[in-house]
């Protein structure tokens, strides 16, 4: 591998270590249980949708109480606070 090809490979490695990074799988998962949804799955970070003050801004699909399945993000940081975002369907 050449110069180019290791920067290239830092900067990809880089970016999904900080997008992991700013993630928190289980308060979502948490927050998403108590709200009646199932079936969850955790998409990763998402660049919009939260405010500036939340530290996490984690990705879903799931089921929600009525079967239909639903994308959203949930906000976290070190507060206890959340907010559960649904995605309008189109």
């Amino acid at each position: 591998m050449n110069y180019v090809s290791y920067c290239s490979l830092f900067l990809v490695l880089t970016f999904v270590f900080l997008a992991s990074a700013c993630t928190d799988a289980n308060r979502t998962m948490s927050v998403l249980e108590k709200n009646g949804f199932s079936e969850i799955e955790i998409l990763g970070f998402r660049s919009a949708g939260c405010p500036s003050n939340f530290d996490f801004s984690t990705e879903f699909r799931a089921k929600d109480k009525n079967g239909d399945i639903q994308t959203g993000v949930v906000c976290s940081g070190r507060f206890p606070e959340t907010i559960l975002k649904v995605d309008a369907k189109p």
